[in-house]
């Protein structure tokens, strides 16, 4: 589990298709304050930028203040759902 606080988790729920305008099930939750977890599914060649900026949204955070980590590695806006699979 990630510790440093403003680190957001995110975490993949099904496996992938193969095909690339699929969509794909993602929950993104928060170890800092109270823990929301906030359910998205995306096309797989969705950026992440688009979550990233949706979930801050949600939750009122300033997205310049957080981190977004899977398996201890920062997802950047410009990755696409694929490419974070991949990190």
């Amino acid at each position: 589990m990630v510790v440093v606080s403003n680190v957001i988790k995110v975490k993949e729920e099904k496996p992938i298709e193969e095909e690339p305008n699929s969509r794909i099930d993602i929950k993104v939750a928060s170890y800092h304050g109270n823990g929301n977890r906030v359910g998205f599914r995306i096309k797989r060649n969705a950026r992440m930028g688009k979550l990233m900026q949706a979930y801050c949204e949600a939750l009122k955070i300033d997205i310049t203040s957080i981190k977004f980590i899977l398996d201890g590695k920062q997802i950047k806006q410009e990755h696409t759902a694929d490419q974070v699979i991949f990190l």
